[in-house]
């Protein structure tokens, strides 16, 4: 470590952000081997290890290297969740356009679209880290992508039924060879009940039991909240609180509970470190709010973690307009950001970091980088971005 440490103190960083290396630096670059010199380039944010790679092979071959990004993930780098905005203009499909937020360098990315396989326009929505879309002829496959900054399509083999704005529940990583999709809700004909489960492995699908009836069969998914956490798949009516899950390995049913939330007007379902959270706009004494509760999977109950501070609220704010429908809230990793889709106000969003410890800070993002257009649709996701993902960003 002290020939380590030495190279480190002779590092010049200069106001430009890029390191002058010496000859006697270089040198000792060269003599550090390949792990340790991995170790320090990944604590690096993950657009910056992208600009670093075009410095010399070598660099490139550790950053674009699988093991790369999981390193990142060990040192804390890759934890924190990219904000993914993206505005769909039907008419002009040159309008569209995509933004993703780096919390690490606090700054927007603009994205590159591209169509997806044939689909139905109307089913195309982002949650759990990905957007997906009904497609095929019958509409009974689904086309997906996990690089949601980079519109990489796959799709499934056809499912047992037809559906339109499904609940979609992802089960390990999407960009790997292993994983499962959970679907609920939004069947066009057949048994309105079935949930059905993706295997990627042998691109088949299996029925898992019926959605419970409380939630009316899940066919209205827009008053439906979802999320993964443990092997659960979850599910809450926005209005009344009533929450149940999907045991992923035992395929079975929970029993229908009912979170205590007082004042609550309607809610959403979010992930963070691991934990499952609910995020919900209630009226306190002092007049409308936004908190955000950690859920005892055991019990089910609810303990407050923090409140939206009143002048970060205000944003979301408007007497004209449906707030259930503009307001939205989505999370992974250690950050939850709150966001509106409405043009008028800009397309607002804020950011909650919630650590480990517990300690919890709130920030508004930066506007939008300009120009920004109007949008038929909007989706956004959270979702964990790697190094190779990250080229042809447009900073």
């Amino acid at each position: 470590m002290g020939e380590l440490n030495d190279v480190l103190r002779g590092l010049r960083v200069q106001e430009s952000g890029w390191y002058n290396l010496g000859e006697e630096i270089e040198s000792g670059w060269n003599n550090l081997g390949e792990e340790i010199e991995e170790l320090i380039l990944a604590y690096l944010p993950v657009t910056c290890s992208v600009r670093v790679a075009a410095v010399c092979k070598r660099w490139r071959k550790i950053i674009m290297s699988p093991t790369y990004a999981a390193l990142q993930n060990r040192v804390g780098v890759g934890k924190r969740s990219w904000f993914v905005l993206f505005g769909i203009n039907e008419l002009i499909h040159t309008r569209s356009q995509g933004f993703a937020f780096d919390p690490e360098e606090g700054r927007w990315n603009r994205v590159r679209l591209s169509r997806p396989p044939d689909f139905n326009r109307s089913s195309l929505r982002a949650m759990d880290g990905i957007l997906f879309a009904s497609s095929g002829p019958c509409l009974s496959k689904v086309c997906y992508t996990s690089e949601t900054i980079k519109w990489k399509w796959k799709e499934t083999s056809s499912s047992n039924s037809a559906r339109i704005a499904p609940l979609v529940g992802v089960i390990g990583d999407t960009a790997s060879s292993s994983f499962k999709l959970v679907l609920a809700g939004g069947i066009v004909d057949g048994d309105k009940d079935m949930v059905e489960m993706y295997d990627s492995l042998t691109n088949d699908w299996e029925i898992c039991g019926s959605i419970p009836s409380e939630f009316n069969g899940g066919i209205f998914t827009q008053w439906l909240s979802s999320a993964v956490c443990r092997e659960k798949f979850h599910v809450l009516d926005i209005h009344s609180g009533d929450t149940a899950f999907l045991d992923i390995r035992s395929k079975l049913w929970s029993r229908v509970r009912t979170l205590s939330l007082l004042g609550v007007i309607y809610c959403f379902l979010v992930t963070c470190n691991d934990r499952l959270l609910v995020a919900g706009v209630c009226n306190a004494v002092d007049g409308e709010c936004l908190k955000i509760w950690n859920v005892d999977e055991a019990t089910m109950e609810c303990m407050e973690v923090t409140r939206m501070p009143d002048s970060l609220f205000s944003l979301f704010k408007d007497e004209d307009e449906d707030k259930e429908t503009s307001l939205k809230v989505v999370g992974a990793g250690g950050l939850i950001y709150v966001f509106s889709e409405f043009h008028h106000k800009g397309y607002p969003v804020c950011m909650c970091d919630v650590a480990e410890s517990g300690h919890v800070t709130w920030k508004r993002l930066p506007p939008l980088p300009p120009p920004v257009h109007r949008f038929n649709m909007v989706f956004c996701c959270s979702t964990f971005v790697k190094p190779s993902v990250c080229l042809g960003l447009n900073a």
